[in-house]
């Protein structure tokens, strides 16, 4: 688990939503379980990668996201 502080060397992070989930769940990765986000990290990487560890993803959406029919 990473402690995030701001940018990283002055640039950015990118993906930050899905490392943040993948460090959080991976000690209950196959043991169907879901994992509760919030708007930030409700996206469709890491909704996808919990899905092949066997896991769900709830989370609130917010309607201007592009992964969103």
């Amino acid at each position: 688990m990473q402690v995030y502080t701001g940018k990283n060397d002055g640039v950015r992070e990118k993906e930050q939503g899905l490392q943040v989930v993948k460090d959080m769940a991976c000690h209950q990765y196959g043991c169907r379980r879901g994992v509760i986000t919030d708007n930030f990290f409700t996206i469709y990487e890491p909704a996808n990668f919990l899905l092949t560890k066997n896991m769900t993803l709830i989370g609130k959406l917010r309607k201007n996201k592009h992964e969103i029919p």
